[in-house]
């Protein structure tokens, strides 16, 4: 299988003039974030994702299926976390893949009702 990498999709939304949520579908809200995809940014907000929901890297890791190892790699920075990864990661804790990427500061995935 192919992984698109992570700053692909920085580059996309750029090019389509929208948010990295929208782009995967975890929005309905095409919202334009001005920010670039920013990894050490990202390293942080996975750490602190997982301490703000009280768990540990094998807790987490094992919650999603990656494993301690890959986790604590994850958010040392030690390996840029796969995209299908961090979309899992999103999904998993209802966050926003532009929060995670650094490219806003707003953790919420925008939903727009009609």
């Amino acid at each position: 299988m192919y992984e698109i990498p992570i700053d692909m999709f920085d580059k996309l939304s750029k090019f389509y003039n929208c948010s990295i949520d929208y782009l995967t579908g975890l929005s309905n809200y095409c919202g334009v974030f001005i920010n670039y995809f920013n990894s050490e940014e990202m390293f942080i907000r996975l750490k602190r994702l997982r301490k703000e929901n009280n768990l540990s890297q094998f807790e987490i890791g094992s919650k999603l299926g990656f494993g301690q190892m890959n986790w604590c790699r994850y958010e040392s920075g030690k390996v840029l976390i796969p995209f299908s990864k961090l979309y899992l990661v999103a999904k998993e804790f209802n966050i926003s893949l532009d929060y995670l990427m650094g490219k806003t500061d707003d953790k919420n995935i925008k939903i727009m009702t009609h």
